[in-house]
């Protein structure tokens, strides 16, 4: 009797479902694809493809386009002369692949920008201009990781930054004098 192995694997997009089942068994097994239940067969909306493993293995995958709210069953069955094996596939709901197709999209953009600058083209207030290879090549994206961390409050690094100054002459310019210009002893200085 034919094994099938793993549990199978299925991915989504927002237009197509496309799922691959492997199967193993003496004398090698055949595989069929069971969608909601019917038979499936190649057609132009329903594609599939086999790949033999040794003698004794099968991979077989389906490729078949679906409406969007549309989740179908699907069940990969194998069979030899020695009897029959099945596994259903689950298959991911739409929105778990929302993100991937935002990441998808956005990959796509920064693509075409790239392409056009590497053929030396930018758009600029409306007008096209023309930039050098060399240019272009300075425009290269790059990453960087930043983490912003609050400094506590320290009283002692204050005293550092603001220090008074008993015995130097005032200067205006400085916080810690007085507004006093005929008085050059700083503000808090003892006069005598």
């Amino acid at each position: 009797m034919p094994q099938i192995s793993g549990s199978g694997s299925c991915s989504r997009t927002a237009a197509e479902i496309s799922c691959s089942c492997e199967s193993r068994g003496n004398p090698s097994p055949s595989m069929e694809w069971r969608v909601s239940g019917l038979r499936v067969t190649n057609s132009t909306d329903r594609v599939i493809s086999e790949e033999q493993l040794g003698n004794t293995g099968l991979r077989s995958s389906l490729t078949m386009r679906h409406s969007q709210g549309d989740t179908p069953t699907l069940l990969c069955l194998s069979t030899n002369t020695l009897g029959s094996s099945s596994l259903r596939l689950l298959i991911p709901s739409p929105q778990q692949h929302w993100g991937e197709d935002l990441y998808a999209n956005h990959l796509m953009v920064a693509r075409k920008r790239k392409e056009r600058e590497e053929r030396g083209e930018t758009e600029a207030g409306g007008q096209n201009q023309t930039k050098t290879q060399s240019q272009a090549a300075d425009d290269t994206l790059h990453y960087a990781s930043v983490k912003f961390i609050k400094r506590k409050s320290n009283p002692e690094a204050a005293a550092i930054t603001n220090p008074v100054y008993d015995n130097a002459p005032c200067d205006m310019n400085r916080k810690d004098c007085s507004s006093n210009e005929s008085d050059p002893s700083p503000a808090g200085a003892a006069t005598e």
